[in-house]
């Protein structure tokens, strides 16, 4: 049968990209001793004649080439042999970044580990001195590692997930292309026709909760509507494409979730409304409205459970928890200091200024947000401990949720900071102290103040910016 032939009686009109062939050859072995390993172009006139003459596979691809002068022809061994390489090469390099993660993960543990058991030290000397055992002890610390392990997991778990769903697809989709295999239907696209969206989305997420910003939300939101405009688009095209087998492939399959969920809470929404687009327009108004809406919510209400008070100007604020009147305490006995007040007289004596003062233990690692202290950290010799030791350190710390355990132990500390900052309006305006902490509001730091039980060991100017500049950065 002629190609035009088939292509009429299978109904493709604009032709067809590839044609496989079914060939019974024999194996290479069976050509005579001296035509073996030879390659054709090297073969003498009789040499050649017999090697064209018989039924191995690479005489059959010659022959077809032949017929086909404009075809790329490649034996299916040779395709599944460059396959494998290729897998092969992917699963070695696979191994190597998880011998790196795990290598990786160990030493953040073990780090976080010990930088909690030496921040204890003498908590455990005090359980040691009234019986306790190094088999109690060793649960204490294990079991809060557990639980620690388990919430800053969480986060991580659906970043990781996340990340590991795009590039596990993204290689099914870009090896298809490689090797012209056509549409891809098989692993997690049996079950949703798009996983790296999906996988892209619960990153994104895993990454909100690790870093919960208005900005980082709206762009969140943002980005799950532009995926779904991406991925019909993507489905306008590869209909077109491949016609009635894509069309079977999406009624059979999910788009993004097995049951389709969100088209069926769409359609619900919208009913028999015909504008699709401003439906889906709409939606993501509402969706965006409600997203925020409920992070300021939830910022109200970790606003409402922070140890504040305002008092001459000052609104003290306190990371760690801690009664008002031991607020109210450490602010006055910072202020009462001479070195204090000089600083006091120079950066608060107009009318209406509002100073935030933030409360914090000497050692939280997080302080960099509210106040560039590399002047200070030099002076003490701390600002030379670098490299990539200090940053698997860094971030073992973070992931062990460590800057909530020095908030935690910070509440019984005798040695705290107080980081003095001014509260101004974008354009320089002044603000209350009852506004002092909203989110449109930008704190400038001034100075700090370091308490050694009742009295104040150091004071100290520092920039009027932050370690990352002037961007707008957290109130707490």
């Amino acid at each position: 049968m002629t190609l035009p032939a088939a292509q009429e009686l299978l109904g493709l009109s604009q032709g067809a990209d590839r044609v496989q062939i079914s060939a019974l050859v024999e194996p290479d072995s069976s050509l005579r001793a001296d035509l073996q390993g030879l390659d054709p172009s090297e073969m003498t006139p009789d040499q050649y004649a017999t090697w064209y003459c018989s039924p191995i596979m690479g005489a059959v691809v010659t022959q077809i080439k032949e017929v086909l002068p404009g075809a790329d022809v490649s034996p299916i061994r040779q395709i599944s042999q460059a396959e494998v390489d290729f897998l092969s090469k992917i699963s070695l390099l696979m191994a190597l970044l998880t011998v790196m993660a795990l290598g990786g993960s160990a030493l953040a543990v073990m780090t976080a580990m010990t930088a909690s058991v030496m921040e204890r030290r003498a908590e455990i000397g005090l359980m040691k001195a009234i019986g306790a055992d190094d088999g109690q002890i060793a649960s204490i610390f294990l079991s809060e590692a557990g639980l620690i392990g388990l919430a800053g997991g969480a986060a991580g778990y659906l970043f990781g997930l996340g990340l590991a769903i795009f590039f596990v697809c993204a290689f099914q989709v870009y090896s298809a292309k490689l090797l012209r295999r056509g549409v891809v239907s098989r692993g997690l696209y049996a079950w949703i026709r798009h996983p790296q969206y999906l996988g892209l989305g619960i990153a994104g997420l895993g990454l909100l909760l690790y870093w919960p910003r208005f900005i980082i939300l709206i762009l969140y939101l943002t980005m799950l509507f532009i995926y779904y405009l991406l991925a019909r688009n993507e489905e306008w095209r590869m209909e077109r494409k491949f016609g009635e087998s894509y069309r079977h492939y999406t009624s059979r399959t999910a788009m993004f979730l097995p049951g389709e969920p969100g088209g069926k809470i769409f359609a619900s929404l919208t009913g028999s409304f015909n504008r699709k687009g401003w439906a889906l327009a709409g939606l993501y108004a509402l969706v965006l409205i409600g997203g925020v809406g409920l992070a300021f919510g939830l910022r109200s209400y970790s606003r409402a459970r922070i140890s504040a008070l305002s008092e001459n100007g000052i609104l003290a604020v306190s990371l760690s928890s801690l009664p008002q009147s031991e607020v109210r305490r450490l602010l006055r006995t910072s202020l009462e200091s001479p070195e204090v007040k000089g600083l006091m007289v120079k950066h608060h004596k107009q009318p209406g200024h509002t100073l935030v003062a933030y409360i914090i233990p000497q050692d939280y690692m997080m302080q960099h947000l509210i106040a560039d202290l590399g002047e200070h950290e030099a002076h003490h010799g701390k600002s030379g401990r670098g490299g990539m030791r200090a940053i698997m350190r860094h971030l073992g710390e973070m992931y062990a949720l460590k800057p909530f355990r020095q908030l935690r132990d910070g509440a019984s500390s005798e040695e705290r900071r107080i980081i003095f900052t001014e509260a101004r309006t974008a354009t320089g305006g002044e603000v209350s102290p009852g506004r002092a902490l909203d989110a449109d509001v930008l704190r400038y730091p001034l100075f700090f103040a370091d308490l050694n039980r009742t009295e104040v060991a150091l004071t100290m100017e520092v920039p009027r910016r932050h370690s990352w500049g002037t961007i707008p950065v957290p109130a707490f």
